[in-house]
C-alpha cells in the first residue's frame, strides 16, 4: 500500500500513537529511517529499523523517542508528526505495536 492509500484507508497513527502514550504505554514498531531527520540513513537510503515512542508535545508537533543517531551515540530525540507518519506509511515494511 502506498502512502497515499495508507493515508486514505488506514488510522491515523498520530493520534493513535498519542492515545496510547496517555494511557501509559509506549509505542514500537519499525519505520524507515530514510524519512527520519538525524538518522544515518535519512535521505541517503531506506533503512528499516525498530523503533519506541516514550512520548509527544503537541505544542512543537512531535513525538520523543530515542535512539542511535548518525553520529554513533544513542540520544533522545524528537520525530515530526508528519516524518515519523511518512516512515511507517512509505508501504516498504509496517509493524506497529502499541
Amino acid at each position: 500500500m502506498n502512502y497515499e492509500a495508507f493515508h486514505i484507508f488506514c488510522l491515523d497513527l498520530v493520534e493513535k500513537n498519542k492515545q496510547m502514550l496517555e494511557q501509559g504505554f509506549y509505542v514500537s514498531g519499525t519505520y524507515d529511517e530514510f524519512f527520519i531527520p538525524g538518522k544515518g540513513a535519512y535521505q541517503v537510503r531506506s533503512f528499516v529499523h525498530g523503533y519506541i515512542i516514550y512520548g509527544y508535545d503537541d505544542l512543537k508537533g512531535v513525538f520523543k523517542s530515542a535512539g542511535y543517531l548518525a553520529d554513533g551515540r544513542y540520544k533522545q530525540f524528537d520525530i515530526i508528526y508528519e516524518d515519523y507518519y511518512r516512515s511507517v506509511a512509505d508501504g516498504k515494511n509496517l509493524s506497529y505495536i502499541a
